[in-house]
């Protein structure tokens, strides 16, 4: 993508690129400018890859900021052209949950596991989904399946505690890290989250 960017861009910003190093802010800023600049070509001459990596790579950052529609949006559009990975999917999946579109987080969901398969990344984000659902032991019956099939994930042993105190079984069932994984979610709310404008 440089080399492209390179050749059309005459400051040779690789806006995209550059964005992985910055602020969040300032990444949404680059990402913009370089979908800016890509769609600006001829229909025909958009490179159809950088524009759904900017994309699905924007509606990351715009997730991370907890601005749900417009990272939604973004995803949307990645998928329109063509970022058919599980990746995007869940990616999508997330941003419709926390918007309480569950029938739609479902489908997506769904199709990042035929895509993908029961990965440690795709079960956690269907653990943390049934989470935002308030369905704790749907989501502690999925953290478990993930421990056991991937037993090296630590975070994920820490979690079926978590949720279970969620739940109301008390806080019992928390290890040490989830009890570090409590004190940390504590220390967020309190402090705030940032918000993103654009």
């Amino acid at each position: 993508m440089g080399d492209l960017l390179a050749i059309a861009d005459p400051d040779g910003y690789d806006y995209a690129s550059l964005a992985r190093y910055q602020a969040p802010t300032d990444a949404i800023d680059s990402y913009t400018r370089a979908i800016d600049f890509f769609e600006s070509f001829p229909v025909d001459a958009q490179p159809a890859v950088v524009l759904r990596q900017s994309y699905g790579s924007r509606s990351l950052v715009r997730m991370r900021f907890g601005n749900f529609p417009r990272a939604l949006e973004d995803a949307d559009e990645a998928i329109r052209l063509g970022d058919e990975t599980g990746p995007s999917f869940l990616v999508r999946a997330t941003a419709h949950a926390q918007l309480k579109h569950r029938d739609e987080a479902v489908a997506d969901l769904e199709r990042a596991l035929q895509i993908e398969g029961r990965t440690d990344f795709t079960l956690g984000v269907k653990a943390r989904l049934r989470s935002v659902w308030r369905d704790y032991s749907g989501a502690t019956e999925t953290l478990e399946e993930q421990v056991k099939l991937f037993p090296q994930n630590a975070q994920a042993k820490d979690m079926p505690g978590l949720l279970r105190a969620a739940n109301g079984d008390g806080l019992g069932h928390l290890t040490t890290g989830g009890l570090k994984i409590l004190k940390d979610e504590l220390l967020r709310a309190v402090s705030g989250r940032k918000t993103e404008t654009r």
